[in-house]
């Protein structure tokens, strides 16, 4: 949801939801509670929606009477719309400036992201690898035809698979199986076939999970399952058979959307010492690498406010999970409040933080 903090009232202490902009570009808002949640602007923010709301809001708004925007989590809604009492230190993490957005959307993808290297024609010079998305040019569309999907259907998936992602939402399909059409949806990935085009992976949504059957040989634990069922990845690095006498470690998660499970590699996976302005410690980077969860203190929003948070690596979406449960998020209360009085007494803006690469393939 994206809400803001009204200060017409001369408080600047009300919470808004946000429900949309009029012909003017005013933004028109209603108290966040469960009789209005309907009418809440929810926002995805891999879509363009929050791209074209902000452009226009930018174009349009002069004097905002507002403290600021904020992505709001479905589990922060929870506690507003039961009347839970909510500070502004609890939004801090999820402030954010419509510019600065705009400005990393045109980023290929963000420092919790896995991406794919691909070498420069110097390579053996060891430079660092650039990472490019793939070729549109290659990638053969007639075949969503068989897939029942149409072209447009997918423009906005596009960016994410071009980074060599799973498209980052489900798409209804009615593929041809057995001479009949067959209503479905799932995901959509590209992948490079032996004469050098670009075809389309589908991923069928499942009913429900299979935690039972073999996965790529490997029966899972009890404790495996729990995990999944929980946390939705696996918390340890599970050695697979794709193939008879193939053995291969990786990690394992549940992709949330089409109830499949999905494993990525330890090997393709490079973490960076430096994440979010945090030096990772030894322990810490050990920790991801073998699947767990790990506690890293001090991270930097992306308006500079510090914040702790859980990480852990999804297999799924080849990033790295941010969780909060049982962390102290009033830990950074008095910093954040004096940061904030100071920003609003001073006319100089507070610089942006400048993010690191993150994780890597």
């Amino acid at each position: 949801m994206l809400a803001l903090v009204d200060q017409e009232d001369g408080t600047g202490k009300e919470l808004k939801a946000v429900t949309g902009l009029d012909e003017d570009g005013k933004l028109k808002t209603i108290n966040p509670n469960k009789n209005n949640q309907n009418s809440f602007l929810e926002i995805d923010p891999n879509r363009n929606l929050l791209e074209n709301f902000f452009k226009k809001y930018l174009e349009q708004s002069k004097d905002p009477s507002h403290t600021g925007f904020y992505l709001v989590t479905q589990k922060l809604l929870d506690k507003i719309i039961r009347f839970a009492p909510i500070q502004l230190e609890e939004l801090a993490p999820y402030l954010v400036e419509p510019k600065q957005f705009l400005i990393e959307r045109q980023q290929p993808a963000p420092d919790n992201t896995l991406q794919f290297p691909q070498p420069t024609p110097d390579a053996k010079q060891e430079q660092k690898p650039v990472y490019e998305p793939l070729d549109e040019k290659r990638i053969d569309f007639s075949q969503l035809e068989q897939l029942g999907v149409k072209q447009e259907d997918i423009e906005t998936e596009m960016k994410s698979m071009l980074y060599r992602h799973k498209s980052p939402h489900l798409i209804p399909m009615t593929p041809i199986i057995e001479g009949r059409e067959v209503p479905t949806q799932g995901r959509l990935a590209l992948e490079e076939s032996p004469d050098g085009s670009l075809r389309f992976v589908p991923y069928y949504c499942q009913n429900q999970l299979d935690l039972d059957s073999p996965f790529h040989g490997v029966l899972l634990t009890s404790d495996d399952k729990e995990q999944l069922l929980n946390t939705h990845n696996a918390g340890r690095v599970i050695e697979l058979e794709p193939a008879p006498g193939q053995k291969v470690a990786c990690f394992v998660s549940v992709d949330k959307l089409t109830n499949r499970l999905e494993a990525l590699p330890v090997s393709e996976v490079s973490i960076n010492e430096t994440l979010k302005d945090v030096k990772l410690s030894p322990e810490q980077r050990s920790e991801l690498y073998d699947g767990k969860k790990t506690l890293v203190e001090g991270l930097t929003s992306r308006n500079g406010y510090p914040y702790d948070a859980y990480l852990q690596i999804n297999a799924s979406n080849k990033s790295l999970d941010f969780t909060y449960e049982g962390l102290d998020r009033n830990r950074y209360r008095q910093d954040t409040q004096q940061e904030q009085k100071n920003a609003t007494e001073s006319p100089i803006k507070k610089p942006l933080i400048k993010k690191s690469a993150g994780i890597k393939i």
